[in-house]
Order: C-alpha cells, then sequence, then structure tokens
C-alpha cells in the first residue's frame, strides 16, 4: 500500500480501442486535445475527447448527499445512485496504476474491479444500529479501487472498525472518530506494515494489525504472488551485481524511486525486499572487506617474518 493523492479528472474520453467495443471514462491529461493524439497514435478509432467539470460532477454529488441526509432524518430507505461513483471508477484505478488500492494487485486484466467505499455506505459490520456512513457515499475521499478479494465477503464488505467510544454516527462526529484501517491517501504502509521474504506480511501498529485482518492482506494466494515478486527482484538486483554496469549504490537508489511510484504490483512489499537484500548485501561486503583487510596484515606479518 503505496500512498497516493487524488488528481481530478478534467477529461471525458469516449473511444473504440482496436477490436474492441466503444468505451467511455474519465481520466486527466495535459488537454482534451493530447489525450485524443496519444490515443490515435495507439491505433484507437472514433476518438471523442471533450473538457471533463469535476467541480459538476461534485455539486451534483454534494446535492445526491443532502438528500440522502433528508431521507434519513425523515426516517425513509436511503436508495444510492451508483452511477455517480460508478463514473470515478476508471480514474481511479488510473490513480492506483490499475491495482487494488489495498493489497496492490492488478485487476482489470482480469475483472471490472470494485469502486469500493472506505467507510459503508449503508451498513456496519461492527455497529448492527448504525445506519451506515451514508453522508460519505459519494465523498471522493471515500471512494477507492479494489479487488473482489479484499472487498469481498471474506475481506473488508461492511467492517470498519475504529476506536472504542470513537464511532461517528453523523458527519459532524466523523472528526472525533479514529478509524483503525489504513487509507492510501493519508497513511504510510511503513509506518505500520512489515512484509516478509516469503511474501507474508503482519502489521507493526494496531492499525497495521486490523488491516491485515480485514483487508484479508495475508491470504494465502496474495502472499503467494508477492513472493513471486519478490523472488525476480532479487533476481534482478544479483544481474546487478554481477554485471556491475551500474554501481551497486545508484542502482538501489533506482529502483527504490522506481518502487515508491507505487507503479509496479506489491511495490510495498517489494520495498521491503530491496531493504533487506541491500542490508544483506551490505553485511556481506563488509565481511568480505574485514576478511580482505586481515589477509594482508597476516601477509605482511608473513613478510616481516
Amino acid at each position: 500500500m503505496i500512498r497516493r493523492e487524488f488528481k481530478k479528472p478534467n477529461v471525458r474520453v469516449v473511444a473504440t480501442p482496436p477490436g474492441k467495443s466503444e468505451r467511455t471514462w474519465l481520466t486527466r491529461g495535459e488537454s482534451a486535445e493530447a489525450v485524443r493524439e496519444q490515443l490515435e497514435q495507439n491505433g484507437w478509432t472514433d476518438v471523442k475527447v471533450d473538457d471533463f467539470s469535476y467541480t459538476a460532477w461534485k455539486e451534483k454529488a454534494d446535492e445526491l448527499t443532502r438528500q440522502l441526509r433528508e431521507a434519513h432524518d425523515r426516517g425513509e430507505k436511503l436508495e444510492f445512485d451508483g452511477k455517480i461513483w460508478r463514473e470515478m471508477k476508471h480514474h481511479l484505478f488510473e490513480l492506483f496504476d490499475n491495482k487494488c488500492a489495498y493489497c496492490e494487485s492488478l485487476v482489470l486484466h482480469i475483472s471490472p474491479g470494485d469502486v469500493e467505499h472506505y467507510r459503508p455506505k449503508g451498513r456496519v459490520t461492527e455497529d448492527r444500529d448504525h445506519p451506515g456512513y451514508y453522508w460519505l457515499a459519494y465523498d471522493i475521499n471515500n471512494l477507492l479501487p479494489s479487488c473482489s478479494a479484499c472487498n469481498g465477503s471474506r475481506g473488508k464488505w461492511n467492517q470498519f472498525p475504529v476506536e472504542d467510544g470513537t464511532r461517528a454516527a453523523t458527519a459532524e462526529e466523523l472528526d472525533q472518530e479514529r478509524a483503525l484501517l489504513l487509507h492510501p491517501y493519508r497513511d504510510s504502509f511503513n509506518n505500520h506494515l512489515k512484509f516478509d521474504h516469503d511474501g507474508g506480511v503482519v502489521g507493526t501498529s494496531q492499525q497495521g494489525e486490523c488491516s491485515v485482518e480485514v483487508y484479508d492482506l495475508d491470504r494465502h494466494l496474495l502472499q503467494t504472488e508477492r513472493r513471486k515478486a519478490q523472488e525476480d527482484l532479487q533476481r534482478e538486483m544479483e544481474l546487478v551485481l554481477l554485471r556491475r554496469e551500474v554501481e551497486w549504490g545508484e542502482a538501489v537508489q533506482r529502483r527504490a524511486e522506481k518502487l515508491l511510484k507505487g507503479s509496479e504490483e506489491y511495490s510495498a512489499a517489494l520495498l521491503s525486499e530491496l531493504v533487506r537484500i541491500t542490508a544483506e548485501e551490505s553485511s556481506r561486503q563488509a565481511i568480505v572487506h574485514n576478511r580482505a583487510t586481515e589477509a594482508a596484515r597476516s601477509l605482511g606479518r608473513l613478510l616481516e617474518d
């Protein structure tokens, strides 16, 4: 889980990829014209690109939120308009490099993916009397791209643990709530999670422990995929040492900077693995240096004799 920043989409695209049917999505680009040119260069056809007003989208979301609050106050059953958050789905996944915001697995090549509500909108597993955080149903900071495993019945679903006595029942109480789940717009994994050499993960804080359990981040198949990625990184760094085309410290820095962007699957686990590999190599080099120094001293003593 690499920390991210939400960026407003500014372009709406309608286009047809090679051999596929027409698609519509929101994205962010330098300009509508720049996005159109890039798509056409990549073989997309029937490309229509227009400026998108995020402000207008938010105004509509705010109006629907107002209606939800009034319906709740009247004791009516709440009805949600999923088109509002689904319109943002492609852009949300784009911001996370097509990965799940929680487990960092690539999603869209095998699944449509979910727009997940960080704070559940309709009910809360830990508090049956809670109405759900309905007033955040259309809040962009409450919407995250997710795989079905992290967001499914064996994963987060409607769970949202908080510190005892801090549960917010209204928007006005939200500042006092102390969430126990990590949020990628707010939290850095290295303060809460520790990955081992075999793809496993444990929490190093209360938030980390709750996140591993609720997001099901230690599920077996996920550990297996993280381990494969770690093994690939280890082989990559071994080649750096063998070829000696780049100085070791520079190679490590370049790799770390790339991983910190979060574009690769399991970037957080790979950063932890890179730290381990670097420490191991530093230790090995220190041992080699010490042995070489001792051998030189021994040779000097022999020559003196």
